[in-house]
This record gives C-alpha cells, structure tokens and sequence, in this order.
C-alpha cells in the first residue's frame, strides 16, 4: 500500500485505533520495568557435535534447572528457553547480578559433557509483558547485549551498572563500547566481575 502513513510506535498504533480496541490491547499488554537476563551457551553446537545429542541434551537440561534454581534463589523467574539459551526476569537489578554471578559460577560445575561457558546479558527497561513473556527494546537490547559478550562473561548494561555499582560485593572491570545490532549509536556494557 502507498500514501498511508503507518503507526511507528505502539502508543500511535493505538491511537490511531478505535477506543474499544485500546482498552482491549492495553489491557493485554501491561508495560513494566524489569531487568532481564539473557544465557546463552558458548560453541554449543560443536559440544553437540562432540558428546552427541543425548549426553549435550542432558547437560543442557541441568544447566536450565540450575537457571530455574538461581532465578528462584535471587527472586527472578526463567521466563523462557531458547535452544540453549534463556531469558529471565527479575524486579531487582541488584538481585540479577547477583543471579549473574551465580550462572556463571555453576557452568563450571556441569556434569555430563564437562565444563561449558555462557555469555550473559544483563539490561533494565520497560517492556512490555503479556502471557508470561516480554517483548519490546528492552528484550532486544539485552539479547544483543548477551550477544556481545565472551564466553565466561557477563556483560551489564549502563543502566545495570548504574542501579548496582555500588552494591558491596559486586565488582564491575572497565566500560566497553558496543555497537549492538539493529540498535543505533554506540551502548556502554560493563564487565561484571563477580562478588
């Protein structure tokens, strides 16, 4: 279709809809600020390759139930899997790294096909919430932001580090600038060196 501008934004999306149909979606998407956490598992697939897919599959599988200990340990809940990666979600920045931390402290522990390293992302925002999942920039930029990091690492977000930098225990190594893919400018992510 040409000469129709469309909504950019979902608050335009809803403004150009009927009244009934706002109260409906605003009503199905809750927007809240929440700090997620993105996994994912360094050269997973050359792992699968190596032990196979039943003892990986094993491996994969303990490490998820040791995110679902963590997260429940540090007030957070796993909101998803994805492959070998997950997303959770805490109410407390504070409370993320601390779950930060802890992944990567228990990755070094697996069993089955041996010690394995995650990178992990940390970032805090609005997003939006429905159905037990979130959505929006916030998801996106932690993702790219879990994406950016090494093996072994957890990288926080500039907001992140600026709501805990100071929590005793929490120790942060030197800014890093990233260019985050589909997301325009240059983002600070900081090393978060454990407790």
């Amino acid at each position: 279709m040409t000469g129709v501008d469309l909504p950019t934004s979902l608050s335009e999306l809803l403004g150009s809809l009927d009244a009934e149909l706002q109260v409906v979606l605003r009503a199905k998407f809750n927007t809240s600020t929440v700090t997620l956490l993105f996994t994912d598992i360094e050269e997973s697939t050359n792992r699968a390759e190596q032990f196979g897919d039943v003892v990986w599959g094993e491996t994969v599988q303990r490490h998820f139930d040791e995110l679902h200990r963590v997260a429940d340990a540090q007030g957070g809940i796993v909101v998803k899997t994805m492959g070998d990666g997950a997303m959770l979600a805490f109410e407390s920045a504070r409370e993320a790294a601390r779950a930060a931390v802890d992944i990567q402290r228990s990755a070094g522990r697996q069993l089955a096909a041996g010690p394995f390293t995650v990178r992990v992302g940390v970032h805090t925002g609005d997003a939006l919430h429905t159905d037990g999942d979130y959505f929006g920039q916030t998801v996106n930029k932690t993702a790219r932001i879990a994406a950016a990091a090494e093996g072994g690492q957890v990288l926080a977000s500039e907001v992140v580090y600026g709501l805990v930098d100071q929590t005793p225990g929490l120790a942060f190594g030197d800014p890093i600038a990233l260019q985050l893919r589909g997301i325009p400018g240059t983002h600070l992510a900081y090393p978060l060196l454990g407790e």
